[in-house]
């Protein structure tokens, strides 16, 4: 086996000199492959377990790998040099095939199998992204998955394991239906994903800012501890897909969402009850309601503190006086954690709806000059 791939090698040296004749060095290259895969296909056959011939595999399907990427690194024209990278990558496909389970983390794909996939995925992008937005997949969710397929446009390299997830996501992606009458179209594909195991940071990221908004909305301590055993239950009956994962040696996004889940649970049950004091709280009917949104009441009272308007007081003993105090501009009660959120993380567009409320209010302070 080493004096054919040392052979092979050669072959390909000879391919970057001038004047070379690509259909006879094809022949040789041709050969060679031939007589490798029976080596190969012997050895596996003699050997009595999986532990001796993987090894020797990946050795074998790295080295082709490499043939086949140097050959289409060469600045000659492609259909000369497509006529030994065909027979190699023949060899590489047969491997592949037959021995997936045993080729390593190591083993990557071929430049000509990147290029494809990479093709492929910009060829159906538009497709799959027009389906999505047909059916009212949320914006955040198909621009998650768009800026994804963009960074498989700029990899260099991929690992064959992660090439095959691809393939079946893609797979996967293509063949969906909405018509779940119980899920939106966005928790459709989400659910999907979290079965293919999608463990995509980002996306990891995403759903965890949704089981945030939903536990916000829930308005005492209680209710969120409801929401999150519900969530953990939700997820825990998640039946993932044996075999899928994207970053095989990283967490599920079911370990992920479930871990942090357990941890909020832990550390709200450590924690005083959200909204203490219940006689110090009003009915609904005794409440204010404010004719202003969540964000837009957190960033001004964000502004009076800061201004020293309200003075030595904590912001969370200021952010419950005005959650037991006031109700929104739909007279609905203010969370505890919403108004903390919002405190801490004002959006560009509620600072200038409130800069315009502010400018209004100095204009008719003019006014009483």
């Amino acid at each position: 086996m080493k004096e054919q791939l040392r052979e092979m090698t050669v072959l390909i040296q000879q391919s970057t000199q001038p004047d070379v004749n690509y259909a006879d060095l094809a022949l040789q290259v041709k050969e060679r492959c031939l007589q490798v895969l029976e080596l190969l296909t012997a050895k596996v056959l003699e050997s009595d377990s999986a532990a001796q011939t993987t090894p020797y595999i990946c050795q074998v399907h790295l080295t082709l790998v490499g043939m086949c990427n140097t050959l289409y690194e060469l600045p000659q024209p492609i259909s000369a040099t497509a006529l030994l990278i065909t027979p190699l990558q023949q060899v590489i496909d047969t491997i592949e095939q037959h021995h997936s389970g045993k080729l390593d983390a190591q083993s990557t794909v071929s430049h000509v199998k990147l290029k494809s996939l990479q093709h492929t995925l910009e060829a159906k992008k538009k497709a799959l992204m027009v389906y999505f937005r047909k059916h009212r997949v949320a914006k955040k969710l198909i621009l998650l998955l768009a800026k994804y397929q963009q960074s498989i446009q700029k990899m260099q390299e991929m690992s064959h394991a992660q090439y095959q997830y691809i393939h079946r996501v893609l797979t996967e992606l293509e063949a969906i239906q909405f018509k779940h009458a119980q899920l939106s179209s966005s928790h459709h594909l989400i659910l999907l994903l979290i079965r293919l195991n999608f463990n995509h940071l980002p996306f990891m990221v995403y759903c965890k800012s949704l089981h945030t908004k939903e536990l916000d909305q829930a308005t005492c301590k209680i209710a969120k501890l409801n929401v999150l055993k519900a969530q953990l239950k939700t997820i825990r009956l998640i039946h993932p897909k044996p075999g899928y994962a994207l970053e095989a040696a990283s967490a599920s996004v079911i370990e992920v969402l479930s871990a942090w889940i357990v941890e909020e649970r832990i550390c709200m049950e450590m924690t005083q009850e959200i909204e203490p004091l219940e006689t110090m709280r009003h009915t609904d009917s005794e409440k204010i309601a404010l004719n202003l949104s969540v964000d837009q009441l957190a960033l001004l009272i964000k502004l009076f503190k800061e201004q020293e308007i309200f003075k030595d007081i904590e912001p969370s003993k200021l952010l419950k006086f005005f959650i037991s105090n006031y109700t929104t501009v739909k007279g609905k009660d203010i969370s505890f954690e919403s108004l903390r959120n919002k405190y801490y993380n004002a959006e560009s567009s509620t600072v200038s709806h409130v800069k315009g409320k502010l400018i209004n209010m100095i204009n008719a302070l003019n006014k009483l000059k």
